[in-house]
């Protein structure tokens, strides 16, 4: 079996797309051998930020760079929710000091400072941002709904995210119809209080 030659450009068009991160996989993918991933890391070309994940030194800094080095390290098989969600949707002015991710079942690999919500997302549920996959608006707010977040949290970035143009009430209450009925009603109370300030 003849061995594969390294292809450096189909791994720099795979971590272009993933803010300049990679995984082993995808370096292996491309015809790296381990010994030459290692001697590019040696010779400063790529930098090992973890076990599996690297980055490819010379690529710019992106902005939500950290969010990409945390979805590169889940093999890309999880999405941004809850609070790492609003924050990638500029919703919050909050601090945020930790990653949320749903996956489809628990994660085997656990990351520092990453809370993972296990959860089968329906396809209409996840969006990009920033190159991102994100919950979308309502699933978030309903994410952080049944977390117990701070109602007024919600409230905030319910009503930012209506004043931005970013989803429409006909959109949000169409979307929200198959979550829970207190979720609904707190929605509409959300929207009837905002129509009547």
């Amino acid at each position: 079996m003849k061995k594969q030659s390294p292809d450096h450009l189909k791994l720099y068009k795979m971590a272009e797309n993933q803010g300049g991160y990679f995984t082993s996989k995808q370096a292996q993918e491309a015809g790296l051998s381990k010994d030459l991933l290692s001697h590019l890391v040696s010779s400063g070309k790529f930098l090992r930020l973890r076990q599996g994940v690297y980055r490819i030194k010379a690529f710019p800094e992106m902005p939500y760079s950290e969010y990409f080095e945390i979805w590169v390290s889940t093999a890309m098989k999880s999405v941004f929710s809850h609070q790492s969600a609003l924050n990638l949707y500029e919703l919050t002015d909050r601090i945020v000091t930790a990653f949320h991710l749903t996956v489809p079942r628990k994660a085997s690999q656990r990351l520092e400072n990453v809370y993972y919500h296990t959860s089968k997302l329906k396809t209409e549920e996840i969006t990009t941002r920033h190159g991102l996959p994100v919950t979308d608006i309502p699933r978030t707010l309903y994410d952080l709904y049944r977390s117990r977040e701070s109602p007024e949290w919600i409230i905030q970035a319910a009503q930012q995210a209506l004043e931005r143009g970013m989803i429409s009430e006909g959109r949000l209450m169409e979307r929200i119809q198959t979550y829970s009925q207190a979720f609904q009603r707190f929605m509409k109370e959300v929207l009837e209080k905002r129509e009547t300030s």
